[in-house]
């Protein structure tokens, strides 16, 4: 067994206000607005700042710029939750409790002409506000650029906030108590076990202080300053060791200031922590060539474990910026950084052992330049990282900006930055002047503007069109473009203030665009004669999102609409709240409009003829037709659940409260999902009749819920069904009897022998047999599931007819909400007239109308498999490359469709609509894979502790194993309906 390794991209293409917004020629304001475009794809997307682990040690916390407090499992590295709270929040500025309840905060908060720092203290996990600490103006609280310093005393009753002086609050009641003063910039506060003393790091020194008399103890000279820490402290939890970090190296103190371990002058520290029996202790050090993780033994200050090969790098390139250690300290957390990206690693501190890490991929390293550049016709765009700058050699990545979709590899001749152009020529002067040659001769002077410097490599310098030239700057993290005739500057695109920077810029063919790679890893694209941004790139894996500037449109992936989404501030007293973009896919999936930018030069025309194409029924790729709308007039309900009680099982009652989002967008309907699906006989429902929405609405429900563990949530519509979800709670389990095993029931389709000869294939019903044997033997060897029923139906059986009646037969089986219906489809599957179809054995591909008498349409199976009693999953295996005419793939269009927020399937598709899936030894490579899985292979992901094999396992070990095999050109994805939590498919013996 392994355990899972996740990997996802962790940037951003700015900090504040927001991504892809297009900003003024200067600075956007660092409050932003009430609604923010933002990236979310799974991780951290700024600067790394903090880790640390809950004292159960089961749960891992990290904080960044980028506004968020992210929440992980320890063990498995899976994302449980993201924290916000009002306001940009400071990454630095954070604290959790001794008992691992309560998180504090702070944030800046606009109060002109400067702005104020605000501490908030919140619930952890949920996130809830309990208090907020308002600082006062930031040039008072601490000297620019530094933040609060935050510190819990350990009965959790005060919180030391420091800066040009340290005040403890009362966090009971919010009242500020003493303070002290500090002349220098404060690095660090830690508490002494009894609360009594507090060791401090300042750029001065170190000491420690007695709360009581005032009395201190200088430990240590002059500490770091600078971005990362101005020193670091710790005190041990059996009181008897204070550790500093400062210039002077590692050192471990008594805490009556005595020296007990020396450290090396000529390795500074930069981060400690103890274990929680004070026996080991972390600290991060400077090695011969970049940071290190180094474990000691409290008693004898001695290295443990494997010494400096365990504290090697999160990745190449990588430098580790904060570390901690588990409270039993067995692992160990370490957050690092390069240019591109993010990496979150934890690691078993006894022996060289990786146990899981969130990181970037590896197409953007530290080891090479990355250019960007277009292809010869000037519809796709093109990025790769070169070892030879001067040059493009070797394969690129590709993206076709027209039909949205990946391009072929390798990339033929991609054209990049260009310093010459017909008669034009660029050729620096200066660090921050460029002259422009007319056939050699000086035609005119680029000046930067002041302090700005040109940043000198490989295409961040390029001619655009017949009169412009762009220039990548080195302080705003922009560039600048420029009219070559007159050496005017048009604009000045900054981003945001943000510290990622430009990587690349490329002019298209025509000379109309202007396309920017930044360390966001997101590529843009700009109008040439003014600088306008018109799109947003953004790539994860296979996974990829195309946005729009402030309107929003998208077009996506089927899950790529989950990387962007809109913040949504709700007053000083209330966590803002976060909506992915898919819960606006009514109004905004307008691939349509994305598809018309680069033909049309801008998004207002692109949304004209789009709407004009819909209007006259033209083309089949039309979404719900929709005009130009803003996110402030969509916003759906917020919701609120909370158990009320629990002490009757298995009857519960939970209260729940819903608002308005905002007034054109009334409460339409709330509806209880446990588990993700909705209570059988319309229990915890209520729906209001069209003009009698509420603005507001209250309501307790009680339930008789199933046995076992459950979690519940609340589905939210507004006026024009826009969907949302309440918080999430846990009621106390229901007892469940040791035999009461809930069921799994399969139906397995499989069509090799179509009755039209030209759709003919060779592993579809194969794979449906192994399939079917593969879930029944997970039934026989596990824990989870008994094998209730499996219909195999493959070729000659395999008919539309059939397939309708096996899914009918199973929900009058009568499926208890604790059990699994698996439903496999392998053979072809199209898109025709708007529609998907699975086409059965007897399909008839020559129209619209035959496909709906001869195949499974789209809007059937929808309605066959909506609210089903039971957590359903459809692996799908559709995208073959069979002969099927001019007919688009449709696996795409089935799994957006099926895990709709009212069918909720969960939807396993073995390639991307784009791709073909790749059979070998006779069976394809998808089937293979789950399979294995399925069977208890011992690569297989699951989780250790319980043994049970979740769908994200199951999708996690697939999409490594099938992309591994097909050298990348097959793509298997997960497509889950909103709300809906991970759910078990086989549990084995651990």
């Amino acid at each position: 067994m392994r355990s899972i390794w996740i990997t996802c991209l962790l940037v951003a293409f700015s900090t504040v206000p927001a991504v892809g917004q297009d900003p003024a020629d200067e600075d956007a304001d660092a409050t932003g607005g009430r609604i923010q475009l933002e990236l979310n794809p799974g991780g951290h997307t700024n600067v790394l700042c903090r880790v640390m682990y809950t004292p159960d040690g089961k749960t891992l916390v990290t904080s960044a710029e980028d506004q968020t407090v992210r929440v992980w499992d320890a063990m498995t590295g899976e994302a449980r939750d993201v924290i916000r709270v009002p306001g940009p929040m400071v990454g630095r500025s954070v604290a959790l409790s001794r008992d691992g309840k309560t998180l504090a905060v702070a944030a800046r908060h606009r109060n002109p002409p400067g702005f104020d720092f605000v501490v908030y203290l919140l619930s952890f996990p949920e996130g809830k506000i309990k208090r907020a600490f308002n600082l006062g103006s930031a040039r008072t609280v601490a000297k620019p650029p530094a933040a609060p310093v935050l510190a819990f005393s350990p009965d959790g009753s005060r919180l030391a906030v420091g800066g040009k002086t340290i005040r403890f609050w009362n966090t009971a009641d919010g009242t500020p108590g003493a303070a002290i003063d500090t002349e220098d910039g404060l690095g660090e506060i830690a508490f002494s076990p009894d609360g009594r003393q507090i060791v401090t790091a300042t750029t001065a020194g170190c000491s420690i202080r007695n709360l009581t008399t005032g009395k201190t103890i200088p430990l240590a000279g002059k500490t770091h300053g600078g971005r990362l820490l101005a020193g670091a402290v710790a005190w041990s939890g059996d009181g008897k060791t204070v550790a500093t970090c400062t210039r002077d190296g590692l050192q471990l103190w008594s805490p009556e200031g005595q020296l007990k371990r020396a450290g090396d002058p000529k390795v500074p520290a930069y981060s400690v922590s103890f274990s929680a029996n004070s026996q080991r202790l972390i600290a991060l050090v400077e090695g011969e060539n970049w940071r290190e993780v180094r474990l000691l033994d409290t008693v004898t200050g001695k290295e443990v474990g494997p010494g400096r090969k365990n504290a090697a790098r999160a990745r190449p390139g990588y430098v580790p910026v904060a570390v901690a250690l588990s409270p039993d300290g067995r692992t160990l957390a370490q957050l690092a950084e390069n240019d591109f990206g993010r990496a979150i690693r934890v690691s078993a501190t006894d022996e060289v052992r990786h146990i899981w890490r969130v990181a970037p991929p590896n197409w953007l390293t530290t080891a090479n330049e990355v250019l960007a550049g277009w292809s010869s016709d000037g519809g796709s765009v093109s990025w790769r990282a070169v070892a030879d700058p001067a040059a493009w050699t070797g394969p690129a990545t590709s993206f076709d900006l027209v039909n949205l979709e990946f391009g072929p590899t390798p990339v033929s001749a991609p054209r990049g930055a260009a310093l010459k152009q017909g008669p034009l020529s660029l050729e620096p002067a200066t660090d921050s002047t460029i002259q422009v040659l007319n056939r050699g001769t000086p035609a005119s002077l680029l000046e930067l503007l002041p302090k700005s410097k040109i940043v000198s490599s490989q295409g961040r310098l390029t001619l655009v069109g017949p009169d412009r030239a762009a220039v990548v700057e080195d302080v705003a993290h922009g560039f600048f473009l420029f009219d070559t005739n007159t050496g005017k500057l048009v604009r000045h695109r900054r981003n945001a203030g943000s510290v990622l920077s430009i990587l690349s810029l490329a002019p298209s063919p025509d000379g109309r665009y202007l396309l920017a790679l930044s360390t966001s890893q997101i590529l843009s694209v700009f109008d040439a004669k003014d600088a306008a941004l018109l799109l947003n790139l953004y790539v994860q894996g296979r996974e990829w999102v195309i946005w729009t500037p402030n309107g929003g449109y998208y077009a996506a992936s089927p899950g790529g609409e989950r990387l962007i989404g809109w913040r949504v501030q709700n007053g000083a007293d209330h966590p803002p709240s976060f909506y992915p973009a898919e819960q606006f896919r009514k109004h905004l999936y307008r691939p349509d409009v994305i598809k018309l930018v680069l033909k049309t030069g801008s998004v207002v025309e692109a949304v004209k003829a789009a709407n004009a194409a819909n209007a006259a029924g033209a083309g089949a790729d039309r979404p719900v037709p929709a005009g130009e709308v803003a996110v402030e007039k969509l916003l759906p309900p917020g919701v609120t659940l909370a158990v009320a009680d629990d002490t009757k099982l298995p009857r519960v009652t939970v209260s729940v409260t819903a608002r308005q989002g905002c007034p054109e967008q009334p409460v339409k309907s709330l509806k209880l999902l446990v588990d993700g699906r909705p209570l059988a006989g319309g229990q915890a429902v209520v729906a209001f009749p069209a003009g009698q929405e509420k603005a507001r609405y209250e309501a307790t429900w009680v339930v008789d819920l199933p046995p076992g563990k459950h979690t519940l949530t609340v589905l939210a519509r507004s006026k024009d069904d826009t969907p949302s979800v309440s918080n999430t709670v846990e009621p106390r389990p229901v007892p469940t009897a040791e035999t009461d095993r809930p069921a799994v029931y399969h139906v397995a389709v499989g069509v090799n022998a179509y009755d039209q000869p030209k759709l003919a294939l060779k592993a579809a019903r194969g794979d449906a047999e192994q399939l079917a044997a593969g879930v029944t033997a997970a039934a026989k060897g596990g824990t989870a599931y008994q094998a209730r029923s499996t219909a195999l139906l493959v070729d000659k059986a395999a008919t539309r007819a059939a397939v309708f009646q096996a899914i009918d037969d199973v929900r009058r089986a009568g499926p208890r909400p604790s059990d699994l219906f698996v439903l496999s489809f392998a053979g072809h599957g199209v898109r025709d007239g708007g529609e998907f179809f699975l086409l059965t054995r007897e399909a008839d591909p020559a129209s619209p109308a035959a496909l709906a008498k001869t195949a499974i349409a789209g809007a059937e199976l929808a309605k066959k498999l909506a609210d089903f009693p039971c957590q359903t999953v459809l692996l799908l295996d559709a995208c073959h490359a069979g002969a099927v005419g001019t007919l688009r793939p449709g696996s795409d269009d089935a799994a957006r469709a099926l895990s709709d927020v009212d069918v909720r399937v969960a939807v396993m598709c073995a390639a991307l609509g784009h791709e073909s899936a790749i059979e070998r030894n006779g069976a394809g490579l998808f089937t293979a894979a789950v399979v294995r899985a399925l069977r208890h292979d011992p690569d297989a992901f699951y989780d250790r502790a319980t043994g049970e094999l979740n769908v994200y396992h199951l999708q996690a070990f697939v999409y490594q194993e099938v992309t591994k095999a097909s050298d990348g050109k097959q793509t298997p994805y997960l497509k889950m309906p909103l709300a809906q939590p991970a759910f078990t498919l086989a549990k084995f013996p651990k």
